[in-house]
């Protein structure tokens, strides 16, 4: 709820999944330019969650930047991070001003845009 309040806050359009499998069934639906992925979400965690958006032919988010958010660093293994398809990881708790940065660095890695873009 915390990264919602920031999102608003910089006007960016994003939608948030209570759940892995809700994230999963958008990720069906809607192209996003970003997702940033709670790793422990109820029902399907957030490593599961971005195997299938990574290996789902219904997945529209195949190929765009997945980012990890969470509380410990040190519990995930870059193995983890690897074998889920997961892009990178950010930590909480986060400056917002350095949040802000790395997710307009992450989304103007390749195709330069004004703003956020659609987050999920």
């Amino acid at each position: 709820m915390v990264i919602k309040k920031f999102l608003t806050k910089w006007e960016a359009n994003f939608d948030l999944a209570e759940n892995g499998r809700i994230a999963i069934q958008r990720a069906e639906k809607v192209r996003y330019d970003l997702i940033l992925m709670d790793l422990q979400m109820p029902e399907v965690d957030g490593f599961q969650a971005t195997k299938v958006i990574r290996e789902s032919n219904k997945s529209l988010n195949r190929n765009i930047p997945i980012y990890a958010l969470s509380a410990s660093t040190g519990m995930y293994s870059q193995k983890d991070m690897n074998t889920s398809g997961m892009d990178g990881l950010i930590t909480k708790p986060f400056n917002p001003e350095e949040l802000r940065q790395t997710l307009f660095n992450i989304l103007n890695r390749d195709t330069p845009r004004d703003g956020l873009g659609q987050t999920a």
